[in-house]
């Protein structure tokens, strides 16, 4: 004899989770004082806070400044030594700002706040900082590299000018002296000439370069201090950029764990929802449960009665006690709800039987939204809410839940291999008795706002409606499922009157939704609780409409585009359909596909209504086109051919290794092109031939040349090289027009080697095409440096001339 037991497990769980919340919420007696030093503490770390912000804020204003006068690129507006000054301020700033976020992430640590929003709030305050400092850590290190190109082409102007020094002292230039260079050489003529004192004027043009080269030595000399400025500034910015990257480390950690926290938590709401899906089929199993609500409801009920008549002795007064008295109506709602809901299941049991958890919960998600409308149209016709439409939106819910039902079964028809004789009557009475009240409660809700006017009934009539049109539907669905059944070979239109019928009933949807709306519109207000089903309807439409559209296109291109499969074919690959698991066989003529894939025609036409791509490869058959194949095929079997007469393989021709980096595969694929190609026979289908047999060289074979004044910095790589690139050039396409058929279907290459030779070489063409775009983007460069060469040229003439102008101007004024 064993002894009763009941788990209590569950309350267990509940009285600990209950004295832990009383013992957190417990305040002890010696909280005051960590209070006070916690408010201490906030306010030491705010005040910290705001100091560095102040000075963040201060270090940006000078940055700004930075960058105007970095930006300058003019010779003679070049404020070196505020530069260097504002730089060395800014990094100073920049290490000191850098220590106090150090220090405030130390004292934040050191806090002894036990509240986790605090501790969150010091770490989002500290992670803030940094991330601004960061920002103005990279904008200084973008100002100093503008500032070292500026000053890599002022020096490099500066050459070019220094060079072309014998042109600028020109020998009419006047003395920074008062000595007047022009002298009268009355003793060797006796005209009035004009003459020049050259021993002046060598002495000039000696000072001049002597000055010119102390100030060029001065100038590069600072340049280079500049340079190792900047070189260590921008290297203690690697040092700030390498304690920013471990601090993101630990926020990619921090943040790993909170995904798999969401996991977790996502796997114990998914766990969750199915407990409660199992509860409530347990409640709805229980009968034992069911039995003893309905017990107490009718005690409480009969009780409520019979207080009634004992207070009130006569029926008639005793039935206005029971209407206005408030808790016996509530005794009696729940009474009606109960009797409701027997009902409900003793129909729901005599028509479909037991239900699935599929069904089950199909029914449940659907309730959801049916609720919300329902409280949504509450709130419209609030004025004419009552017991009685209450009622009415009850029935129809369960009539509703009955239509859900419904559908399922008839797509249950589908994937059931049995289908039983109580089966099919329980569905036709099901359809017969939904059909009938549909149309009575539609008509009856028809007259009633014909007579009383707008009305809720508006609402039941095109509710009613709508469900009328699923109902045909449903019974479509049912013939054509049934129908299907009785054939011993699977029928082939069967999907393409489903896909009609979907299409009909979708239209006949998207009609009695848009008169709903205008009516609504017109005579109410807009039908907000109407806006989800009008739009699931329009995007039913809408599917439904492109999926004809597509089926019929696919269906088109597998009738007259593709081919048949021959017997070979068949042979060379596994002749098992994946759509119907059967074996083909030649006399079923089976239909190949653009991708090499071959179905039997009956599977790829009931395939083609719902998918419109290949079974197998998931290849778009609509975007792939036969042409294009032919063309591939066409430059394999004349390339074959070319190959076969030259003495050469298919696998001897130069593949570019997929695995290097993105720079070395450009430089082997600038290689490749820049080996001239060997034409022997000097026609179109020999130049074709010739293009593909490149002989493959490395990397290492490739010379470049570095662009001139790269500075090479401590922690920045290079830019990459540009290659001395020469023009390629493209062989003319080779004719396949004189190909037979078998030619044609011999040189789509089924086998396996065939295939990887094309994915190798469209990754070819891939790395052509990156290197023809970097080719392009030099191109481009070089030509802009030309334009910029040649508008600086222009201006350095117009400055000398201009200069010419003014000497000799001054040399007539003083002749004068």
């Amino acid at each position: 004899h064993k002894m009763p037991f009941r788990d209590r497990t569950a309350e267990f769980r509940t009285t600990g989770k209950s004295y832990q919340m009383k013992i957190r919420t417990t305040i002890p007696e010696n909280t005051i004082n960590d209070r006070h030093q916690m408010i201490q503490e906030s306010i030491g770390f705010n005040q910290l806070s705001k100091k560095i912000g102040k000075d963040l804020g201060l270090t940006c204003t000078k940055m700004e400044k930075l960058t105007e006068l970095a930006k300058r690129k003019s010779l003679f507006d070049d404020k070196v030594n505020e530069m260097e000054q504002l730089s060395r301020i800014v990094k100073q700033d920049i290490t000191g700002l850098n220590k106090q976020i150090a220090q405030l992430q130390e004292y934040a640590k050191r806090r002894n706040s036990s509240r986790y929003q605090s501790q969150d709030h010091s770490k989002l305050v500290v992670v803030g900082l940094q991330s601004k400092l960061a920002n103005v850590s990279k904008d200084f290190q973008t100002v100093l590299e503008v500032r070292t190109e500026n000053m890599k082409q002022l020096r490099n102007r500066r050459e070019m000018f220094s060079q072309m020094t014998p042109l600028s002292t020109n020998p009419m230039l006047p003395s920074s002296s008062n000595k007047n260079l022009l002298t009268m050489d009355n003793d060797q003529n006796n005209f009035n000439s004009v003459a020049l004192d050259m021993d002046s004027l060598e002495q000039h043009r000696i000072h001049d370069q002597m000055t010119l080269l102390d100030e060029t030595g001065n100038y590069l000399q600072a340049r280079n201090n500049a340079m190792e400025t900047i070189e260590s500034n921008i290297s203690e910015l690697g040092q700030i950029f390498r304690q920013l990257a471990s601090l993101v480390a630990e926020q990619g950690e921090m943040i790993t764990r909170i995904d798999s926290n969401v996991e977790h938590a996502s796997l114990n709401i998914d766990s969750a929802h199915h407990e409660l899906i199992k509860y409530f089929n347990n409640i709805a199993k229980n009968r034992w449960l069911i039995i003893k609500v309905f017990g107490y409801s009718s005690v409480c009920t009969l009780i409520t009665i019979a207080h009634a008549f004992a207070k009130k002795e006569q029926f008639y007064t005793a039935m206005i006690y029971l209407t206005t008295n408030n808790f016996s109506m509530c005794v009696l709602y729940i009474q009606i709800a109960v009797i409701i809901y027997l009902l409900y299941e003793l129909v729901k049991k005599i028509l479909f039987g037991s239900l699935r958890v599929e069904e089950v919960e199909h029914v449940y998600e659907h309730c959801w939204h049916a609720i919300m409308e329902t409280c949504l149209t509450f709130t419209i016709f609030r004025d004419d809410f009552s017991a009685k439409h209450v009622v009415l939106f009850v029935l129809l819910l369960l009539v509703k839940s009955f239509h859900w039902l419904c559908e399922n079964r008839v797509d249950y028809m589908e994937r059931s291999p049995v289908i039983t004789t109580t089966f099919h009557v329980r569905i036709l009475t099901t359809l017969a008795l939904l059909a009938m009240f549909d149309s009575y409660s539609c008509s009856d809700a028809f007259f009633n706002v014909i007579s009383n006017g707008s009305s809720v009934y508006l609402i039941f009539g095109f509710e009613y409606a709508i469900m009328l049109v699923s109902n045909i539907h449903i019974f479509i669905k049912y013939l054509i499922h049934n129908h299907d059944a009785r054939l011993t070979s699977p029928w082939a239109n069967k999907s393409v009157y489903l896909l009609y019928a979907e299409l009909f009933i979708n239209t006949i949807n998207v009609i009695i939704y848009s008169v709903f709306a205008y009516i609504m519109f017109k005579v109410q207000t807009i039908p907000l609780f109407a806006l989800r089903p009008i739009y699931s309807s329009l995007r039913a439409f809408q599917k439904s409409f492109n999926d004809v559209i597509q089926s019929r296109r696919a269906i088109h291109a597998m009738n007259n585009l593709f081919h048949f499969a021959t017997e070979e074919e068949l042979s060379q690959m596994d002749a098992v359909c994946i759509i119907c698991r059967d074996e083909m066989v030649i006399e079923d003529r089976p239909k190949k596909l653009p991708c090499g894939h071959i179905f039997h025609t009956t599977c790829l036409r009931t395939w083609f209504q719902f998918q419109r791509t290949c079974p197998t490869c998931r290849a778009n058959v609509l975007t792939m086109s036969l042409p294009t194949t032919n063309s591939q095929g066409n430059n394999q079997n004349v390339n074959n051919r070319n190959d076969n007469q030259n003495g050469t393989n298919f696998e001897n021709r130069p593949i570019i290794n997929v695995n290097l980096p993105q720079n070395e595969r450009i430089r082997v694929a600038f290689r490749i092109n820049q080996i001239p190609q060997n034409n022997q026979n000097g026609n179109d289908t020999e130049g074709g031939s010739n293009n593909n047999q490149q002989p493959s060289s490395s990397p290492s074979n490739m010379h470049f040349q570095m662009p001139y004044g790269m500075p090479i910095f401590p922690m920045f790589t290079q830019a990459p090289p540009y290659p001395q690139m020469n023009p390629v050039s493209f062989p003319d396409p080779p004719d396949y027009s004189g190909l037979t058929d078998e030619e044609l279907r011999q040189m789509e290459g089924d086998t396996r080697d065939a295939i990887i030779a094309r994915i190798d070489a469209l990754k070819n063409i891939h790395i052509l095409l990156e290197a023809a775009v970097l080719q392009f983007d030099q191109y481009r460069n070089v030509q802009i440096v030309k334009e910029q060469m040649k508008e600086r040229e222009e201006q350095l003439n117009e400055e000398t001339h201009r200069n010419q102008e003014q000497q000799t101007d001054q040399i007539v004024e003083n002749e004068d």
